[in-house]
């Protein structure tokens, strides 16, 4: 029994120092580790102390903000052709269908003449009968006025002798000649300015109608294309009907609308009008980038849309330029000249209000103002120093950034 109380107890001990060392060993392991790594900081430390950013020195300058604005190209005259007589289409050009640019005065198309040829004709007929009579009755006008003198002679003479060998009756028939005479001068003075009038009203008609015969022809009014053709060979057109459109293509304008903060930055209309500005027609592959110069704005600010309509006249096209109305362009125009100011990407400002810049290792909130931008750059104002460091690495998450940088 006692034997076997001993190798219980021997047992366990054994136990108890196998115990004890192994509990040894990891500690001492354990102290070799900690040793090992004394002094080094965490990875995470390392991370945070190791973040870089980029910084752009501040250099406080004068400059010309650039303001980008959309909008199209249109004819500075563009006019409906409406049919101004009545008739059946003979010849039309072929440039109204191809849509060719077609020259000042140039025939467009032409009506049948044969019946406004006959007006012509007509018109010049009765002129003429008017003045045939017209003559005929300056001759008998003109002797009415010999006969008018002779009966004033008579009767004068008559009068003078009237008692010795004129009788009284004589004279009264003297009398109701002379009356007479000049009843008839009269009807014949009256029948001339009745013809003149006459010949002067046929003379209108006569213009009217050789006018109509010229308008068979319909010239373009100025260089430009056809648009919205319904002309063709053959149709009976009825006057006052819209035929089709021509669009002055010699000198183009671009029409812009720009939003009344932006107008009010632009300067004043002296300062505006005369303005050179750039046009770009950014899906052209003959040419991209036009000039142009602003002539006129418009009169009133729009309340709905927050701002107007300027219209600037491009340079002058080539004619194998395809630029024609209806183009969207994108239009650069120079704003007046801010001082203290400073160019930044896009990117390092934030809610277009606020840039950071880098104090001390730390991120710090420094408002700022945008005036504009200059090519990719957007240019700003605000209470920057020159010397301050802007950070333009994007920060997308400022509170952990905050305390990384305040991290120690």
């Amino acid at each position: 029994m006692k034997r076997i109380k001993y190798m219980l107890v021997k047992s366990i001990y054994k136990k108890n120092i196998i115990l004890i060392g192994v509990v040894s060993l990891i500690l001492l392991f354990s102290i070799l580790i900690l040793k090992l790594t004394q002094g080094k900081p965490s990875q995470k430390t390392q991370d945070i102390k190791s973040i870089p950013v980029n910084v752009k020195v501040v250099n406080l300058q004068k400059f010309k903000p650039e303001y980008t604005f959309y909008g199209h190209i249109a004819g500075t005259n563009e006019i409906d052709l409406i049919a101004n007589l009545d008739g059946k289409i003979k010849i039309v050009s072929k440039k109204i269908f191809d849509s060719s640019r077609v020259k000042k005065n140039e025939i467009l198309f032409e009506l049948d003449p044969f019946e406004y040829q006959q007006d012509v004709v007509e018109k010049r007929a009765i002129l003429n009968d008017l003045k045939i009579e017209l003559n005929k009755t300056n001759f008998l006008m003109m002797e009415s006025k010999k006969q008018l003198t002779i009966a004033k002679q008579d009767y004068e003479r008559k009068k003078k002798l009237l008692g010795n060998t004129v009788s009284k009756k004589a004279l009264d028939d003297s009398s109701l000649n002379l009356s007479k005479a000049k009843t008839n001068y009269s009807n014949e003075e009256f029948n001339i300015n009745s013809i003149k009038e006459n010949i002067e009203k046929a003379k209108s008609q006569l213009e009217i109608s050789k006018k109509n015969l010229a308008n068979t022809k319909y010239r373009a009014p100025f260089q430009g294309k056809i648009a919205n053709n319904t002309i063709d060979i053959g149709s009976e057109i009825i006057r006052g009907r819209l035929l089709a459109k021509l669009v002055n293509t010699e000198i183009l304008e671009v029409k812009f609308f720009v939003g009344e903060t932006a107008f009010t930055e632009l300067g004043t209309i002296e300062d505006i009008k005369g303005k050179n500005i750039r046009v770009f027609w950014n899906k052209s592959r003959y040419k991209n980038k036009y000039s142009a110069t602003i002539t006129r704005i418009d009169s009133v600010i729009d309340q709905q849309s927050a701002g107007l309509n300027m219209y600037a006249v491009l340079e002058r096209i080539e004619d194998d330029d395809p630029i024609r109305p209806g183009a969207f362009v994108e239009i650069t125009v120079e704003g007046k000249e801010i001082t203290k100011s400073f160019l930044l990407p896009e990117t390092a400002i934030y809610e277009e209000s606020y840039v950071y810049i880098l104090e001390n290792g730390k991120p710090s909130k420094v408002e700022v103002k945008i005036r504009g931008n200059i090519k990719n750059n957007t240019l700003i104002t605000g209470n920057l120093k020159n010397n301050d460091k802007v950070i333009t690495t994007r920060l997308n998450n400022i509170r952990e950034v905050q305390k990384l940088y305040n991290y120690k």
